[in-house]
């Protein structure tokens, strides 16, 4: 048995479906996560080196299963 994937059960069809895979999931998270740390650091509110660390970790490879 294989596992239906976070959003199986409200995609029935369109290319919907393969925009929203869970590796495509968590791919934008990671992009709305070092986009947090780059606004961030541009308000002063954290380094920028350490922006530059949350956005290379995001960066990595990521297996979401």
């Amino acid at each position: 048995m294989t596992d239906p994937g976070l959003f199986d059960a409200v995609l029935a069809r369109g290319g919907a479906r393969e925009a929203t895979t869970d590796a495509a999931w968590v791919a934008a998270l990671l992009d709305v996560e070092a986009a947090l740390a780059a606004a961030a650091a541009d308000a002063g509110a954290l380094d920028q080196a350490d922006a530059e660390a949350i956005a290379d970790a995001c960066r990595r490879p990521v297996d979401p299963g």
